[in-house]
């Protein structure tokens, strides 16, 4: 788990060109609710899941839609 930083998600980012990058931002979409089960529901380590949100919150806080639909998917996506 200590590989899915939104450092991580930033550096891939510059790494692809446009058209790849239009094909894999919507799988992070979709792989984060995986990821918030894996961390609370599998590991019970709910404060470790908090913490990596209130990264992707503040790193994005200028994004509304990604948190709109990230909100659509995963019930407690609200900064707490």
């Amino acid at each position: 788990m200590d590989g899915l930083t939104f450092e991580g998600y930033r550096n891939f980012r510059k790494l692809c060109d446009g058209e790849e990058w239009d094909r894999y931002e919507p799988k992070l979409m979709r792989n984060l609710p995986k990821i918030r089960r894996v961390m609370v529901d599998v590991m019970d380590d709910s404060d470790r899941w908090n913490r990596y949100k209130a990264e992707i919150l503040r790193k994005t806080e200028r994004r509304p839609a990604f948190h709109e639909e990230a909100a659509e998917r995963i019930a407690d996506w609200k900064p707490e």
